[in-house]
Formats: structure tokens, sequence, C-alpha cells
């Protein structure tokens, strides 16, 4: 993984999530990224394949925080995804 290539699906993700925050739309975009990398969606499987953000249990906290961010709106964003 290259962090252009993060930085790439970033700018994607949040020209498709424009409702969405800077922040959420960053997790989004690790969190998407690293699952195609490790082809399982289990937060310490993910965080094994970012391994260039931090450390693996680090990067696992951070993802598992970003999926218990109550600010999300997830129905709103499965809506999107969907597009």
């Amino acid at each position: 993984m290259s962090l252009k290539e993060l930085y790439h699906w970033q700018q994607a993700v949040g020209n498709a999530f424009r409702v969405w925050g800077r922040w959420q739309v960053l997790g989004l975009a690790i969190y998407s990224y690293g699952v195609v990398l490790a082809r399982q969606c289990a937060p310490s499987r993910v965080a094994e394949k970012l391994g260039s953000l931090g450390k693996a249990d680090s990067v696992q906290r951070r993802l598992e925080r970003w999926l218990n961010n109550e600010r999300i709106n997830w129905q709103a964003g499965c809506r999107l995804w969907s597009r």
C-alpha cells in the first residue's frame, strides 16, 4: 500500500460522501482501503494490512472508534455507498 494510493482513494470517497465531514471521510477511506487489502472486514485483520499508518493495535483501535462514532449517519452512508 502506498500513501499516494490512499490519498487518491480518500479524494474519491470524499467526492461521493460530500455530506460527511473530513474526518468521517478519512475513516471510511482508510477502512475501505484496508478491507480491499485484507480481503476481510474485521478491524484486527484490516489493521494488519495498514502498517504504514501505525502499529496494528493502534490502527485497530482507531478503526473501532470510527465504527462506534455516533455522529456518523450510517443509513445515509449506506445509501451513498450503493450509488
